[in-house]
C-alpha cells in the first residue's frame, strides 16, 4: 500500500483547550484514543517506514499539512500500547504532572521530546535511543534560509534548510 497505513478520526475535543491524544497501530487496525478514552478504531494496511524522510511532529512532507496548534509531551513507542497503559498515561498527565514523565519513560518509548524547552535549545530525547534522537529548535529561522551545517551541528547535510513559522515557533529539516 502507497500513502498512508490508515486515517481515522473520532473523538470530542475543545477548541483552544489542551489534550491527550494517542494513535496506535497494531499491523493490522489503527486505534485513536482522545483523553484516555478509545475515540475510534479501523482496519489497516501494512505500513512501510520512510527512510527517505525524517520523524516529524506536526508536519508532513506534503506542503500545506502542517499542525495549526500545539504539541507538548510527544512519545513514539515501537510496539502498540494498550487501552490501560493509554489511561494511565492521561491520568498521569491530568493529576500527576511531576511523575508524568516517569509514567511515559516506564514503556520505553524509542523517543520522547518533552518540548519545554526555550529559544534555540536542543530537545532532549529522553526515549530508548537516547542522545542519538537529540533535535535542535531553532525558532529564529526564515523560510528558505540556510539551517544548521556539518561544522556546528554534525551529522547534518551541508544543504539543510530552515523553516521558520510566524516567529514563535520553527522546524528544522534535513533536505537533499
Amino acid at each position: 500500500m502507497a500513502g498512508y497505513a490508515a486515517t481515522i478520526e473520532g473523538g470530542t475535543v475543545t477548541p483552544g483547550a489542551w489534550h491527550h491524544v494517542v494513535g496506535v497501530y497494531s499491523g493490522s487496525s489503527v486505534t485513536l484514543y482522545v483523553n484516555g478514552v478509545q475515540a475510534n478504531t479501523g482496519a489497516a494496511g501494512t505500513f512501510t517506514a520512510n527512510a527517505t524522510q525524517p520523524f516529524r511532529i506536526g508536519a508532513t512532507t506534503i506542503p500545506n499539512r502542517t499542525f495549526d496548534g500545539w504539541v507538548d509531551e510527544v512519545a513514539f513507542y515501537s510496539t502498540a500500547l494498550n487501552a490501560a497503559t493509554i489511561k494511565a498515561h492521561y491520568d498521569a498527565a491530568t493529576t500527576n504532572g511531576a511523575g508524568y514523565a516517569t509514567q511515559i519513560l516506564a514503556n520505553s518509548p524509542v523517543g520522547y521530546w518533552r518540548l519545554g524547552e526555550s529559544a534555540d535549545p536542543v530537545a532532549v530525547n529522553a526515549g530508548t535511543l537516547g542522545a542519538a534522537a537529540n533535535a535542535k529548535i531553532l525558532l529564529s529561522t526564515l523560510p528558505g534560509q540556510t539551517g544548521p551545517t556539518p561544522s556546528a551541528f554534525p551529522g547534518f547535510e551541508s544543504g539543510n534548510k530552515a523553516v521558520g513559522f510566524n516567529g514563535s515557533g520553527g522546524s528544522v529539516q534535513s533536505r537533499r
